[in-house]
């Protein structure tokens, strides 16, 4: 992000967040299947999987730390839990903080996402302990996030 900025300074960032604890296990399992589907030996999926998680703490930390550094115009910060809740409304919102109009067709199309969302049920199951760093490491090394976006755990 830091990069981009240095390239295009009147950048625009959208971060979206999900809590932690559905993220990490959630990406590790994805990356897991795809690595064990390209054939990877297991010694190497567990490796690549444990440095992926410590990876995503980093992650969630650096890119709230720039966004945070910008002016309000350049920023905005998504939940996921808001996304699903109502994501025509998250989209108003970023248009609206980046100066920017909705069509009527996209509106539209916004209005038929919001009904679907209040329908939609993951296939994906994840266990709830799931891969990557222990929880009580994530909630004490993200304290300060579990906080600001209210987060259980």
């Amino acid at each position: 992000m830091r990069g981009l900025l240095e390239v295009f300074p009147d950048a625009r960032f959208i971060v979206m967040l999900r809590h932690p604890f559905e993220t990490i296990p959630s990406l590790l399992d994805l990356m897991s299947r795809y690595w064990r589907g390209m054939g990877a030996p297991e010694a190497l999926v567990e490796a690549s999987a444990k440095l992926l998680g410590e990876i995503q703490i980093a992650q969630y930390r650096y890119a709230l730390e720039v966004v945070d550094e910008l002016p309000e115009a350049q920023q905005v910060v998504v939940e996921f839990r808001d996304l699903l809740a109502d994501p025509r409304s998250i989209v108003q919102k970023i248009y609206t903080r980046f100066g920017l109009e909705i069509s009527e067709e996209f509106d539209r199309y916004l209005e038929d996402e919001r009904r679907a969302a209040k329908e939609f049920r993951s296939q994906h199951e994840i266990e709830p302990g799931g891969q990557g760093p222990a929880r009580d490491r994530v909630r004490r090394e993200l304290a300060d996030l579990f906080e600001r976006f209210g987060w259980s755990g």
